[in-house]
């Protein structure tokens, strides 16, 4: 496979530009493969080619990552290499919904309708109303947090047992954001239409702009939770699978495991919060 031949996963952490293009690229093509060859589910085997075009690189990255854990004994140290991964995994996912968003930019109403029809069920359930009391708006909080804890331990408990098993549900959250982010861009592109006859380049910017903020201002931190979560997972998965559970750096993984999920509940928590409070204030 391409990406897994001519992109070692040190390179990646250090040029995540490479990462963002290769995912953007994959996801496009495999939407075209599902659409052309697969037309009863083509979401749905559009995911699963991303998912295996993927597994190669991100398979490195989180078994360079266990390596880590038992290499070095700084905490601190761990969770800085950590970070690259973490932001390496981060432009996998923006890729992967760019490629979905632009795909859905090229059909028709009822086409984008048929094709995504498994991600606009899910935001049909997911898109509350953005405003209320303060007694609905922490309801909303309990539940927005609750949800989004439960993906985590998703991720989390799929990489335990499957070692790259968060893969899936990220990718599938990749594939959400992009059509509500396409779902989102039309109707800014409507409103602009209606107040003028002719929509400019300007205008299609301001939609695209205003569409990327109204999800990725909590998106990408809640996004960055379960990246966070599933590398935890993944790690303890390799460690078990190289027998470094039988070896006094275990104790070293564990803690680092340990810091991984708090560090994962706090970003969801204040994803939660943005969500919740900062994201309606802002009126995009």
């Amino acid at each position: 496979m391409v990406l897994e031949i001519n992109l070692p996963a040190e390179k990646v952490e250090k040029h995540f530009y490479l990462i963002f293009f290769f995912s953007l690229v994959y996801a496009i093509l495999s939407v075209l493969i599902g659409i052309f060859a697969f037309p009863q589910n083509p979401s749905i085997v559009a995911i699963s080619l991303i998912l295996i075009a993927l597994t190669p690189i991100f398979y490195r990255i989180s078994s360079l990552e266990e390596d880590e854990d038992v290499l070095l004994d700084s905490e601190e140290l761990i969770l800085k290499h950590h970070l690259k991964a973490i932001n390496t995994f981060l432009f996998m996912f923006l890729g992967v919904t760019l490629g979905f968003f632009l795909i859905a930019l090229f059909l028709s109403h009822s086409s984008f309708q048929q094709v995504f029809e498994p991600q606009l069920k899910v935001l049909s359930v997911i898109n509350p109303k953005l405003t209320g009391s303060f007694y609905q708006n922490l309801l909303r909080f309990g539940t927005i947090f609750s949800n989004n804890f439960k993906v985590m331990i998703l991720c989390l408990v799929f990489s335990l047992l499957f070692g790259v098993g968060a893969l899936f549900i990220l990718i599938w959250n990749s594939s959400v954001l992009g059509v509500a982010l396409n779902s989102y861009f039309r109707i800014k592109l409507n409103e602009f239409l209606s107040s003028s006859q002719v929509l400019t380049f300007v205008d299609y910017l301001k939609a695209f702009v205003f569409s990327f903020l109204r999800f990725s201002i909590h998106g990408i931190p809640e996004i960055a939770a379960y990246f966070v979560a599933g590398l935890a997972g993944s790690i303890i998965s390799f460690a078990i699978v190289k027998h470094h559970f039988s070896t006094k750096k275990f104790e070293n993984i564990v803690f680092d495991v340990s810091d991984l999920v708090i560090i994962s509940i706090l970003i969801l928590f204040l994803a939660a919060l943005i969500e919740v409070y900062l994201t309606p204030a802002l009126n995009l």
